[in-house]
């Protein structure tokens, strides 16, 4: 069973093969073949079936919303049948499950995505949480607010609706898998410098994020035998 952990980014998934399996509060159920899957706030744990044959999309932080058009708060922690959100996309995809060859599948994919795409996320909104997303979360979040011309308040709401998330939250979630990126790339040593590159205040800050977005400890994510692990243990 692996874990999906929180990205910032929703996405489109075509199974082709056996379906997933979602371990959920409730216990375990198969995916939709075809899914959308919005923004997550936690691990999301999936084991996936005997034959594995799958193209995904993952859209920027407002993509879905673009695609769709619909409020995204709606799918955040959690999945849904394409045909339940886009009957017509399901229509132009359903077949495509057929297809063997996986690069043809994505092209014709791709094509049906673009038709479908309403343009409804390539707003302000939709501009601010890239900018938060390419910043990986190191932005001041009334500064988001004010560049929109709107008071936070209106500017969480319409995250919500649009992106799924708070920009608040979604800063966090992309300064965390910053980190996550990075670790492996620095010498054991210097990781507290690395916490502060990313914008944490301090070692409770970086322990928080892990238990909430990764249902772990930093230590244990890296492997306590391995060198990242080993210079993490003491978070």
């Amino acid at each position: 069973m692996d874990a999906a952990l929180p990205d910032g980014r929703p996405e489109l998934v075509l199974n082709s093969g056996d379906p997933f399996l979602h371990y959920g509060a409730l216990g375990a159920r198969h995916q939709p073949r075809i899914l959308l899957a919005g923004q997550m706030t936690e691990p999301f744990r999936l084991g996936p079936g005997p034959i594995v044959d799958v193209i995904g999309y993952r859209f920027h932080p407002g993509g879905l919303h673009a695609l769709l058009g619909v409020p995204m708060e709606e799918l955040t922690d959690r999945d849904a049948a394409v045909e339940d959100l886009a009957p017509r996309l399901a229509r132009w995809l359903s077949p495509l499950l057929g297809i063997v060859d996986p690069a043809k599948r994505m092209a014709a994919a791709s094509a049906a995505l673009v038709r479908t795409t309403t343009g409804a996320g390539n707003g302000p909104i939709a501009r601010a949480a890239l900018a938060i997303a390419r910043a990986n979360g190191r932005v001041r979040i009334d500064a988001v607010a004010v560049s929109l011309g709107i008071s936070p308040r209106h500017a969480a709401r319409r995250f919500a609706r649009e992106i799924g998330l708070g920009p608040k939250l979604l800063g966090r979630i992309c300064r965390f898998q910053w980190f996550l990126r990075e670790a492996p790339r620095r010498p054991p040593g210097s990781l507290a410098r690395l916490a502060h590159d990313a914008g944490y205040c301090d070692q409770s800050h970086v322990i928080r994020d892990f238990r909430e977005f990764a249902a772990s400890t930093p230590a244990a994510y890296f492997g306590e035998a391995h060198p990242i692990g080993k210079a993490l243990a003491g978070l």
